[in-house]
């Protein structure tokens, strides 16, 4: 697939940015994919969807963003994220190939308060 310019590594970076705005916390793993809208599972392109801490970005000129066809970049994230008084072990980015955020997934999150094994 056409990387439209972005290289890998500035990938990473606009998603580490947008990991930024609702999590504390650095990557101790990051993995990129790029791949189509149509091949995610569970996004909701668009609207909110059923994942938890989900949000879309708006459009932001591109009609076609949400085609089952529109390339993306998954950048997944693994380290320990704190979001106000709950922590995640990873968290996943979806970038439109611009390199604009489009949504953002944590994996399970865990009060504070509770017990560590």
């Amino acid at each position: 697939m056409p990387h439209d310019g972005l290289s890998e590594s500035q990938v990473i970076q606009l998603a580490k940015e947008a990991l930024a705005v609702e999590y504390t916390g650095a990557p101790t793993q990051v993995t990129v994919q790029q791949t189509t809208v149509g091949e995610l599972d569970r996004f909701h392109c668009g609207a909110i969807g059923s994942m938890i801490s989900v949000i879309v970005s708006p459009i932001q000129g591109n009609p076609n963003i949400c085609a089952a066809d529109s390339t993306v970049w998954i950048v997944s994230l693994h380290g320990e994220f704190l979001r106000g008084d709950f922590a995640t072990e990873s968290v996943q980015v979806v970038l439109d190939r611009a390199g604009r955020m489009m949504a953002i997934d944590s994996g399970a999150l865990v009060p504070l308060s509770a017990p560590i094994d």
